[in-house]
């Protein structure tokens, strides 16, 4: 019996974190006789040159615009010359290096098979997403089964020629062409299907298709309403039903958990409508709930002078006015006027412990329930001032850090050396008051993290650990600039694959610390989901509203709580959340956006 040829094919657009992965689980195959075909889509963001490493190793490779993915794999599949065929998204990888081998000697013990099926690894499922036990049960014995189940492409072997007779994938549906063509080969009883009771692919959960999962559940119902009976089709609905209630139900519960984690605070009545609300709303300009968070900006005055600062910055495109502090008579004001809100920042481009107040606020937003959360650049944390701190109402303390030496802290701040050390004997007395005080507070420092600093990232989670804070946060450096300034070089980007992989490396090391990595900015095709202008409001002093903390800060042009009604749906806000929604996001997002991070790639803790 002669050998037969495997064609694998990959489509791909702008897929360079996950390809190389992709690629090589490809082609450490010990079966030889692979045709792999990749069809990328004119991918802008470095995923090129990740495939032009291994060109001589890849049988076809076109690099051109298509109709969405759908279309890429067709195109595949007419250029695929091999006995089977299989497809592997660039977001997927096989399981171990034997799979092919595995297949191609099943296809030969069951010649009369068109199509051979596997099981799948689950990657990154939802926390909230539980699978029901038949789908543990991976055998189709009948086209009925897909009631309750899914077979996905990922664990699908075919033979070139069962395309021939079943078709190409159907591109009307841009979600679920490939459920839609198994359940058509599982619909015709001369086709042969076979089960291998192994895993074939590491399939990560958080693809195309559950980015775009209304649309796939639409999809769904359309391609089992076209293929069951009126009493199957009634049954599926059924099933599907449930199981959305059950995940939205899911998601619902996680959300008060997360949030019980972050305060033991009674949630009051109003707050807990308005995340309901929040959670069973979609993205629009205008939203039927209120901010879910304040940020107040309660000090502009700082005890620092760091060179990242959007005070100290002269290549950006708008001005920053410093203003005096927040009055407590102001902060009783707003207090009332966002009940709905859950949590409050104290942050700004100030230090908020500069603040006379800081204490009494607080106490008097204690009395509303509020989550509460201090930044600070950790200077002033003495003795005394730790103990106010941690015997205060207040659930996190998050210090800027900045540096993981002296040096680079008096470079970075143009403050003393001697300073840097105040910050770590600080951050010590946080941790020892609450051993002592046997609190929950979280304590947490963050980093900006440098181009040319990139080497410090092993140091700082050292530090961090020795430190023994809950969490240690990576913040890209942005530079409120052009790209073309100097500050770009300090930039991490998404196509830099030295950064990648060094970053990667570091990930795959267990540690007891929770480390927010950086996220790493895009140079173009901003697809990011800001999160702050559906969640977050920010308030100055003097009453004036801003977008968020990073780069678009309050300013009197954008609205006042105290002068204008219904700020949160400002034409401002609701203008920039159009922007956000838009595909074209290139060219109508504002310069300092497109700088930020959260611009960059998906945004899962977004999401709903």
């Amino acid at each position: 019996m002669h050998n037969f040829k495997v064609s694998v094919i990959t489509v791909c657009y702008n897929a360079v974190k996950s390809i190389e992965d992709t690629i090589t689980s490809v082609l450490s195959q010990t079966y030889r006789d692979i045709e792999y075909i990749i069809i990328d889509a004119e991918s802008t963001d470095g995923t090129l040159d990740v495939i032009n490493k291994y060109k001589s190793s890849i049988a076809i490779l076109v690099c051109e615009k298509d109709k969405g993915h759908i279309d890429a794999m067709n195109k595949g599949i007419r250029l695929a010359t091999g006995d089977i065929v299989y497809i592997l998204n660039s977001d997927d990888s096989l399981c171990d290096e034997n799979v092919i081998s595995y297949i191609v000697d099943e296809f030969k013990k069951y010649p009369q098979a068109d199509l051979l099926y596997g099981k799948i690894k689950y990657i990154d499922l939802p926390e909230y997403f539980s699978l029901p036990s038949s789908q543990h049960n991976y055998l189709i014995k009948a086209k009925r089964d897909f009631i309750k189940k899914a077979l996905c492409h990922q664990a699908v072997f075919a033979r070139k020629n069962l395309f021939n007779k079943i078709g190409l994938l159907e591109t009307k549906y841009k979600v679920c062409a490939d459920y839609n063509w198994l359940l058509s080969v599982f619909s015709q009883p001369d086709i042969k299907t076979a089960y291998v009771d192994r895993y074939i692919a590491n399939y990560y959960c958080q693809g195309a298709s559950f980015k775009n999962r209304y649309a796939c559940r639409l999809e769904k119902i359309r391609i089992n309403y076209k293929y069951f009976s009126f009493l199957d089709f009634l049954a599926f609905l059924l099933y599907f039903a449930v199981g959305i209630i059950s995940i939205e139900k899911k998601k619902i519960e996680l959300f008060f958990a997360r949030l019980k984690r972050h305060s033991k605070k009674m949630i009051s009545f109003p707050v807990a409508l308005n995340l309901i609300k929040y959670r069973f709303s979609r993205p629009s300009p205008i939203l039927s709930y209120g901010p879910l968070s304040l940020t107040l900006w309660i000090s502009d005055r700082c005890n620092l002078n760091c060179e990242f600062c959007l005070r100290n910055k002269t290549a950006v495109d708008f001005r920053y006015d410093i203003l005096p502090e927040m009055t407590m008579e102001t902060f009783k004001k707003i207090m009332p006027m966002f009940k709905t809100a859950y949590a409050i920042s104290f942050m700004g481009q100030g230090e908020p412990l500069l603040n006379k107040n800081f204490f009494e606020m607080v106490e008097y937003a204690g009395r509303f329930k509020k989550t509460m959360r201090l930044v600070t650049n950790g200077v002033l944390l003495d003795e005394r001032m730790c103990g106010r701190i941690m015997t205060s109402s207040l659930d996190t303390i998050d210090v800027s850090l900045k540096a993981c030496s002296a040096e680079d802290f008096q470079k970075i701040t143009r403050c003393p050396a001697p300073d840097y050390e105040m910050v770590l004997n600080g951050i010590k007395s946080l941790i020892k008051l609450r051993q002592q005080l046997k609190t929950d507070k979280k304590i947490a420092v963050s980093y900006v993290l440098y181009k040319s600093r990139l080497s410090d990232l092993p140091k700082a989670i050292e530090l961090a650990e020795s430190l023994k804070v809950n969490t240690l946060l990576f913040l890209n450096f942005i530079p409120f600039g052009a790209f073309d300034s100097s500050g770009s070089k300090e930039i991490l980007f998404e196509d830099d694959k030295e950064t990648i992989s060094f970053i990667n490396a570091l990930k795959k090391i267990p540690r007891k610390l929770e480390i927010i990595w950086p996220v790493l900015l895009r140079r173009s095709n901003y697809s990011g989901y800001c999160f702050s202008n559906f969640n977050n409001l920010c308030i100055d002093s003097a009453g004036n509203i801003g977008f968020c903390d990073r780069v678009l800060p309050p300013s009197k042009e954008y609205g006042n709580i105290f002068t204008d009604k219904d700020v949160w749906n400002a034409e401002c806000f609701v203008q920039m959340r159009a922007c956000l929604l838009s595909a074209n996001k290139d060219s109508d997002l504002p310069l300092r956006c497109k700088l930020c991070v959260d611009m960059s790639g998906d945004k899962s803790r977004a999401g709903k």
